[in-house]
């Protein structure tokens, strides 16, 4: 399925989310706004509002230790996790991905952990830090 999102509902979504490109007609996606908008799919959680806020985070910082590179940043995309302040200037933001409560994400990322050392172990690779 395709990601879908939308961000009209963000306060000053002009300024908070696209750049200018200089010498064009137009502008493109500020990086951190789309790595939120991917994030959304690690998270399960499919909008930003006032009181879900701490749950993005919670959930960027669980999912984050269970990344090689303890971090969640897509490297083609954005140098660093987005944070506190710019997913609340993000509040608003949508995507189609649907919200899971907190037992059903940590229990997908919790079966992926499983499946990633089984891997690991059977491939006997000792050298790959799994954590």
């Amino acid at each position: 399925m395709a990601l879908h999102w939308g961000l009209d509902k963000i306060d000053n979504w002009k300024h908070t989310c696209w750049d200018t490109i200089e010498g064009e007609d137009g502008s493109t996606l500020k990086p951190i706004t789309e790595a939120i908008i991917w994030t959304s799919m690690i998270v399960d959680l499919g909008e930003i509002s006032k009181e879900n806020v701490n749950e993005w985070l919670w959930r960027m910082m669980f999912a984050a230790t269970f990344c090689r590179s303890g971090k969640l940043y897509f490297d083609h995309i954005s140098n660093r996790d987005p944070n506190r302040q710019e997913i609340e200037a993000h509040i608003g933001l949508w995507t189609n991905v649907t919200t899971k409560d907190r037992t059903a994400f940590v229990n997908r990322w919790i079966k992926y952990m499983k499946t990633e050392t089984t891997r690991l172990v059977e491939r006997n690779d000792t050298k790959e830090k799994v954590l």
